[in-house]
C-alpha cells in the first residue's frame, strides 16, 4: 500500500523530517514489519498497532501517527485512525501522505464533503499526486460530477499511461454521459494493459448495448460467463442484449439461468418480455405475475402484464390486477388512469370517469387522462364534455392525431359533420400513412350521399391499409381494419375474406366478428351473421354495440321480437345509448311496428343529438307510416336542405310527394343517381312509389 510503502522508505532516511529517534524508528520498523508481512491477520495487526503506539510515545512524530492510522484502520478503528491523521496534520499541515489517508477514510464513510476537501488539499501540496488526483476523480464519479471525473482521470493517464484501472473508471464515466464511443474505447485501452479484468468486459458490453451494438454486447458478456458461468449480472445483461438482437430464445435461457441462481423480479419481468415476442403470451403473463409478487411495487411489470392482458381482452383481469398497485399506491395517477382504460373497455365508464378524474386531478398535464375520459364522455352521450376533453388532449399534446380523429368522431356524432371532416383531414397530414383517418372522414361523405367522396376516400383508406398489410401480414387488427374499409366500399366478399383472416390470426377479435356479421348480414346470410355476433358478445359480453348490430340484423330477418330484445338487453348496458335509441326507432319504423314507441325513441336520439341524420331522416319515416305526410315532408325538407344528397331522404320525399298527389318523380331519380340499391333496400320493407 502507498502508505506503508512509503513509511518504510520514511523510516529508513526521512526524506522532509528530521531524523527520527533510534527507539522511534525501530517501533516503527517493527510495526511496518508485522502489519506488511504475508498472511498477517488481526493479531499481527495488534501487535502491529502496538508497536506503532510505541513509535508514537518515543517521538515518532507525524509519520509515526500515520502508520498508526493505517493499522487502525485495518482494525476497523477509523475514528481512531482519523485522530491520528488530523493530530499528524496539526504536526505537518502540508503531509500529502495524511490527507490522502484521511480522504480515503472519509470516502468509505460516504462523507463526500470532507473527502473531496482532503485529495484536493493533497493535490494543492503536490500537483503531481496521482493517487489523490485518482481518488478525486472516482469521488466525482460517485457524486455524478462526470466531467469533473472524467478531468482527473485525464491527468492521470497522461501521467501514468499503463495504469488500466484510470482508463476503465474514465470509461464508467463517459458511459454516464452517454459517450459510447469514448467509454468503449478507455474500455479497449484499459483491456489491453489488463486482459483478465472482468469488470472492464463488462461495462463495455454495457456501453456496447446502449449504443445498439447488440452482438458486440453479448460476445462481452461471453467472456465474462466464460470465466464465471454464474455470474448473474453477465447472465442477465447477454439476456437483454439477446432481446434487443432479436434473439428471444437465448434470452429466455439467460434469464432463466438467473433465476436458477436467485429469484429476481427483473429477470421474470424480462423473460415475460421475450416470451411476450415468442407468442407465448400466457408465459409471459405467469413471468410478470412472479415478478410484481416479488415486487408489488414494480411498475414495469404489472405496465406488462396489463398490455397483455388487454391484448386478451380480458379486461377484468387487468382490473383485479391493478386493484391491489392502486390500492397501495392512491397517488401513481398512470396507474389509476389504466384501471380506469381497462373499466372503459367493459363498457363500465361509470369506474371509469371516477378513476380518469382522480388521474387528472394528480396529473392534470396529462392527455392520456383527457383523451380516455373523452371516450367516456362520448359514450354517455355528454358530446360537449368529449370535445372538450379531446381538445384538451390535443392541446396539451400537439399534433395528436389520435385526439383529433376522436373530437372528429364526436362531431360526426352530433350532426357537426363539416367539423368532422375538417378534424378528420388534420389528423390525415399529421399521420398520413394510417388510412383509419381517411377511411372515417369517407364514412361522413357516405351518410351525406357524396358517393364520389366516399368512394375516393374509402380507396385511398385501402391502399394506406394494403401497404401496412403487407409489412405486417401477420396483423390481425391490421386485417380487420381494411375488412371494415371493404365494408363501406360495399365488398362484401372482399370484406368476409379478411376478416375471416383476422380471426384465425386471432380468434378473440371481436372488431373482426363484428364487421364480418355486417358482412353476412348484407349478403343477407343472417344467421351467419347471427353466429358471429354471438361469439363476439361471448368475448366481450358487454358491448352495446354487438346487441345492436344483433338488432338490425334480426330486423332484416324479420324478427322484430327479437329485435327488441336485443334493443334492450344494449340499453341495459348503456342505458343512455343514442344509437340504440335511434336504431329501435328504424326497426319499428322498417316493420311498422308501434309506431308511437318508435316516435319516442327517435325523440330521446334526437334529444342528446339534434343534428344527426340518421335519427331525422328515421323520424320521418315513423311520420310516413303513420299517415302523417305533410309531417314527414316538413321533417325531410328541413333534413335535405342542410344536406342535400342524402339518398333515403331524396327517395322518401319523391314517395311521400307522390302520396300527397305532388310529383316525386324528380327527387326519386335524384336518389337512384347517388345510390341505385335505395329502390330494393325500401322495397325490402314495403315502402314503395
Amino acid at each position: 500500500m502507498k502508505t506503508l510503502l512509503l513509511l518504510a522508505a520514511i523510516a529508513a532516511t526521512p526524506p522532509t523530517h528530521a531524523p527520527l529517534a533510534t527507539p522511534a524508528l525501530a517501533e516503527c520498523r517493527t510495526a511496518v514489519q508485522l502489519s506488511t508481512q504475508k498472511g498477517a491477520g488481526p493479531e499481527q495487526f495488534r501487535q502491529a498497532l502496538d508497536a506503532a503506539t510505541a513509535c508514537v510515545t518515543a517521538g515518532g512524530g507525524p509519520d509515526a501517527l500515520i502508520l498508526r492510522a493505517d493499522i487502525a484502520q485495518k482494525l476497523g478503528q477509523l475514528d481512531a485512525a482519523i485522530a491520528d491523521l488530523s493530530r499528524a496534520l496539526e504536526e505537518q499541515p502540508f503531509s500529502v501522505l495524511a490527507r490522502f489517508d484521511r480522504g480515503l477514510i472519509y470516502m468509505g464513510q460516504q462523507k463526500y464533503g470532507l473527502a473531496l476537501t482532503d485529495f484536493t488539499a493533497a493535490i494543492e501540496i503536490n500537483p503531481n499526486d496521482a493517487d489523490s488526483r485518482y481518488e478525486r476523480g472516482w469521488l466525482y464519479e460517485l457524486t455524478g460530477k462526470f466531467e469533473l471525473a472524467i478531468t482527473d482521470f485525464s491527468k492521470v493517464t497522461s501521467q501514468y499511461p499503463d495504469y488500466a484501472p484510470a482508463f476503465r473508471l474514465r470509461g464508467l464515466s463517459y458511459a454516464a454521459l452517454k459517450r459510447y464511443d469514448e467509454a468503449i474505447a478507455d474500455y479497449r485501452q484499459a483491456l489491453s494493459l489488463d486482459p483478465d479484468d472482468d469488470d472492464t468486459y463488462f461495462n463495455r458490453g454495457l456501453a456496447r448495448e446502449a449504443k445498439g451494438q447488440h452482438t458486440e454486447a453479448v460476445g462481452d458478456f461471453t467472456v465474462v460467463l466464460s470465466r464465471n458461468p454464474k455470474d448473474s449480472d453477465a447472465l442477465f445483461n447477454r439476456g437483454l442484449a439477446y432481446s434487443h438482437q432479436g434473439d428471444q430464445a437465448n434470452a429466455v435461457a439467460d434469464f432463466t439461468a438467473v433465476l436458477a441462481i436467485q429469484p429476481d423480479a427483473a429477470a421474470y419481468n424480462n423473460r415475460g418480455v421475450a416470451n411476450e415476442r415468442l407468442g407465448k403470451d400466457d408465459d409471459a403473463l405467469a413471468d410478470y405475475a412472479r415478478a410484481s409478487a416479488l415486487e408489488p411495487g414494480d411498475e414495469a411489470s404489472l405496465q406488462n402484464r396489463i398490455r397483455v392482458l388487454a391484448r386478451q381482452r380480458k379486461y377484468r383481469d387487468a382490473v383485479a390486477a391493478l386493484d391491489p398497485f392502486v390500492a397501495v399506491h392512491p397517488g401513481n395517477a398512470l396507474f389509476i388512469a389504466y384501471r380506469g382504460y381497462n373499466y372503459s373497455l367493459l363498457h363500465d365508464c361509470a369506474k371509469a370517469m371516477l378513476d380518469f378524474n382522480a388521474a387528472i386531478a394528480l396529473d392534470p398535464r396529462s392527455p392520456f387522462n383527457y383523451f380516455n375520459r373523452g371516450y367516456c364522455d362520448l359514450y354517455g352521450n355528454d358530446y360537449d364534455d368529449a370535445i372538450a376533453d379531446f381538445t384538451r388532449a390535443a392541446t396539451l399534446k400537439p399534433n395528436n392525431a389520435l385526439a383529433i380523429d376522436a373530437r372528429a368522431e364526436t362531431y360526426a356524432a352530433i350532426g357537426e359533420y363539416d367539423l368532422a371532416t375538417g378534424d378528420f383531414g388534420r389528423a390525415m397530414v399529421l399521420e398520413p400513412e394510417n388510412g383509419l383517418y381517411v377511411e372515417r372522414r369517407g364514412m361522413v361523405h357516405d351518410l351525406l350521399g357524396d358517393g364520389a367522396a366516399a368512394s375516393a376516400d374509402f380507396d385511398a383508406a385501402i391502399a394506406l391499409y394494403d401497404k401496412a398489410v403487407a409489412a405486417k401480414p401477420a396483423d390481425a387488427d391490421l386485417l380487420a381494419r381494411r375488412g371494415v374499409a371493404y365494408l363501406h366500399r360495399r365488398n362484401w366478399d372482399r370484406a368476409i375474406a379478411d376478416e375471416t383472416r383476422a380471426i384465425t390470426l386471432d380468434p378473440q377479435n371481436t372488431t373482426a366478428y363484428y364487421a364480418r356479421a355486417i358482412a353476412h348480414r348484407h349478403r343477407r346470410d343472417y344467421a351467419a351473421a347471427l353466429a358471429d355476433l354471438a361469439t363476439a358478445l361471448r368475448i366481450t359480453p358487454d358491448n352495446d354495440d354487438y346487441f345492436v348490430e344483433s338488432a338490425i340484423v334480426r330486423t332484416y330477418a324479420g324478427d322484430y321480437d327479437g329485435a327488441v330484445a336485443d334493443y334492450e338487453r344494449a340499453l341495459a348496458v348503456n342505458p343512455g345509448s343514442a344509437v340504440a335509441f335511434e336504431d329501435r326507432c328504424w326497426t319499428r319504423a322498417t316493420l311498422n311496428r308501434d309506431l308511437s314507441l318508435a316516435a319516442d325513441d327517435c325523440s330521446k336520439s334526437l334529444n342528446t343529438r339534434p343534428k344527426a341524420v340518421y335519427a331525422m331522416g328515421t323520424l320521418a319515416l315513423v311520420q310516413f307510416r303513420e299517415g302523417k305526410l305533410e309531417d314527414a315532408l316538413t321533417s325531410i325538407n328541413a333534413l335535405l336542405e342542410r344536406h342535400p344528397k342524402i339518398a333515403s331522404s331524396l327517395y322518401l320525399r319523391g314517395i311521400v310527394k307522390n302520396r300527397l298527389g305532388r310529383d316525386g318523380a324528380e327527387d326519386i331519380a335524384a336518389a337512384r343517381a347517388v345510390d341505385p340499391d335505395v329502390i330494393s333496400d325500401f322495397a325490402a320493407f314495403g315502402v314503395t312509389p
